[in-house]
């Protein structure tokens, strides 16, 4: 899209386009029309919202605009991104008064600044190496008992304050110390070694924590000062090495700590906010710690267990696109794990939220316009693996996704990338048209696949591996011009094929009945394998029968982790990535050439 600087230029770009789009069915465009509207104006409140605490009074100018900018503010609502709405949050709290009074006329904009704000809590920051030294030097002191500490906290939320706070020390009488490690980036070029220099957003933080801690409870450490003051701290306090780290409990023990405090508060104020927060951490939730993948995908199933009851009732209360899609998130990540009524009831309802009915009807155009690039990655992968469609959602979502891609291509981590490639190459064969927005996304997301090649982990590789057999066209055909991503992708796919996968006990009493019925001539069959290679396909194929006129039949027997627990004994009813196997064995072994023995048959 033309670039616009004022909303005349974008008027007149839409007054020209408008009939065009249309006409194409162009919901990229239009999303990125619908994004471009609300950027003046919260950053013009947020600008005010700085310039109200440097200590000048404001013109009588300024303490008109900022009433009547959040006036227009509430007036256009459905309008904001996610960052703009955290400007919201943070003009209502620093200039209160008539500012405040309008937005809380609009409970719908409150709740979408809430739910950004708790977005930015939940997934906090990148921890650095400075901000690692001060604590653990904290640390050492707390231990040696020479400072009146009790704890040392990194990434603690707070309330009142937007982002997490990097260090609070909490005091033996009760107090409590923000600590922010401040890098280069907080302060101004041009007076350097100024600790007061700071920027606008870091005076912003600054004036919340101060309000959070009181007087004296905010120490700020600038970067410049971090070597000396750990050095000297740590000779003062006779430490010639450093003290090993506490270490911390592992994060599902520290999410159920969490929960089970917070829980009944939550249902009490009927926070969807807070629940949906949780369901984020919970998917986030990988094993870095000796319990291993099983313990933390039992510890996920659990948290999932307590949550969802707890949010399946209050479903009609979320109002932001983030409020459903990481409770799916966090339920497609812990597939056939979970099991009952309640965890089975929560997908679909929240699918029925993701976006509005009212919208999905008119066109989805804006359907998902406040939502960021993992919010939809995350919406557009639990679809594929719950084998969920609705045209106009997948519409709203890959729209969303291609406006991101065109104007922010990094907000898309590789991931993220390729689980939107892969969910698209699992819904390609769903049985539903793909829409004008998921065809022109797929192509858009694998030429960014290519130009960012040396960033994919193993796993991502054979997505796209996937993606480049299940969707063809100008996919393959992008792949094909990039030899060195190619050769990767071939090179994880076959050493996934090389390890294979564990055999179980299932498996071998099919594969030996086969065997038997072969040996007393029972079957036309000549041979019976296991683990077989097959040209496109993924993995090893279970059973491979061999049979006398020349044919050959994949028999896959297919656990409890291959079906959707909402549709139980339903041998149709697989998971995306299921379904995707099914497809290229298929392919493969042509038509009635594959038989799923389901486990409880």
């Amino acid at each position: 899209m033309t670039v616009c600087r004022t909303l005349e230029q974008l008027q007149g770009v839409i007054d020209q386009r408008l009939a065009v789009w249309c006409e194409r069915q162009d919901v990229i465009a239009m999303s990125a029309a619908f994004g471009r509207c609300g950027k003046a104006l919260c950053n013009s409140l947020w600008a005010l919202a700085v310039l109200a605490g440097g200590g000048v009074p404001a013109s009588p100018a300024a303490s008109a605009l900022a009433p009547a900018l959040v006036r227009e503010a509430v007036r256009r609502r459905e309008e904001f991104q996610t960052e703009e709405l955290r400007q919201l949050w943070q003009a209502q709290h620093e200039l209160g008064g008539e500012v405040a009074e309008a937005l809380a006329r609009s409970p719908d904009l409150l709740a979408a600044m809430e739910a950004a704000v708790s977005a930015k809590r939940a997934t906090g920051s990148t921890t650095s190496s400075t901000q690692e030294q001060v604590a653990e030097a904290l640390q050492r002191l707390l231990q040696k008992g020479r400072l009146p500490i009790v704890s040392v906290r990194m990434e603690v939320v707070v309330e009142g304050v937007l982002g997490r706070v990097d260090i609070v020390a909490d005091w033996s009488d009760g107090r409590r110390v923000a600590i922010e490690v401040d890098g280069p980036d907080h302060f101004l070029t041009h007076r350097k070694d100024d600790p007061s220099a700071v920027i606008g957003s870091t005076a912003l933080r600054n004036r919340q924590l101060r309000r959070a801690f009181g007087e004296g409870g905010l120490l700020c450490v600038p970067y410049w000062e971090c070597s000396s003051q750990i050095q000297s701290r740590s000779s003062q306090a006779g430490s010639p090495s450093p003290a090993p780290p506490v270490e911390a409990p592992p994060p599902e023990q520290q999410l159920q700590g969490v929960i089970d405090q917070r829980l009944a508060v939550w249902c009490e104020r009927q926070d969807v906010i807070a629940m949906s927060a949780a369901f984020g951490r919970c998917g986030k939730l990988e094993s870095a710690h000796a319990s291993g993948p099983a313990a933390t995908a039992a510890a996920r199933a659990g948290i999932i267990a307590a949550l969802a009851p707890a949010l399946l009732p209050l479903v009609p209360r979320i109002r932001q696109p983030a409020g459903c899609s990481l409770p799916l998130w966090a339920l497609a990540k812990a597939g056939a794990a979970i099991d009952g009524r309640v965890e089975s009831e929560l997908a679909p309802a929240l699918l029925q939220r993701l976006p509005p009915p009212a919208l999905l009807d008119a066109g989805a155009a804006a359907a998902m316009q406040r939502g960021k690039a993992q919010e939809c990655a995350n919406t557009l992968w639990a679809l594929a693996v719950l084998q969920l469609r609705n045209a106009g959602l997948e519409a709203a979502v890959c729209g969303r996704l291609g406006e991101l891609l065109q104007r922010e291509p990094e907000s898309l981590v590789a991931q993220a990338l390729c689980n939107s490639l892969w969910a698209l190459a699992v819904l390609a064969g769903g049985g539903v048209p793909a829409s004008p927005a998921a065809s022109a996304l797929a192509p858009a997301l694998v030429r960014e696949a290519v130009r960012r090649r040396e960033e994919f982990q193993t796993e991502e590789l054979r997505q796209l591996w996937q993606a480049q057999h299940e969707l063809g066209g100008e996919v393959a055909e992008a792949l094909a011009r990039s030899p060195d991503l190619l050769a990767a992708m071939e090179a994880a796919v076959s050493a996934k094929r090389a390890t294979g996968s564990t055999t179980s006990s299932t498996q071998e009493q099919v594969a030996e009945a086969l065997q038997r019925l072969l040996q007393k001539g029972r079957l036309p069959i000549v041979s019976v394998r296991m683990e077989v290679v097959v040209e496109g396909v993924l993995g090893r194929v279970d059973i491979v029968a061999d049979w006398s006129d020349g044919r050959r039949v994949a028999i896959e027997v297919d656990g409890p982790d291959h079906f959707l627990t909402h549709r139980k004994d339903d041998p149709s009813a697989v998971i995306g990535s299921t379904a995707l196997r099914n497809r290229q064995l298929r392919r493969a072994f042509g038509e009635g050439g594959l038989l799923c023995v389901p486990y409880w048959e």
